[in-house]
């Protein structure tokens, strides 16, 4: 007589954690890794800045939804210095 083989259910916590990490974890690390510099979105009528982000990409969506015509993203310049460097 043969017996039969039961079948592995996988866990419904083990479904939960695989959702969060495809869903959350993986998504905020491409983020962070992709970070090029910090953009201002700034109305000129106003010289007020409207926001500021670490993505152009989001920057420049910001800057589409505002109701001014003369908005413009403006990129900060970070210097980067070498410290190992002997003067």
């Amino acid at each position: 007589m043969k017996r039969k083989r039961k079948v592995k259910k996988t866990s419904f916590k083990l479904i939960i954690i695989l959702l969060i990490l495809v869903f959350v974890v993986i998504p905020f690390t491409i983020l962070k890794m992709t970070e090029d510099g910090q953009y201002y979105v700034e109305d000129l009528s106003t010289s007020e800045v409207q926001a500021s982000y670490k993505h152009y990409i989001f920057a420049s969506l910001k800057m589409d939804a505002t109701d001014s015509k003369y908005t413009c993203i403006k990129m900060k310049m970070v210097k980067y210095y070498d410290l190992n460097q002997e003067s």
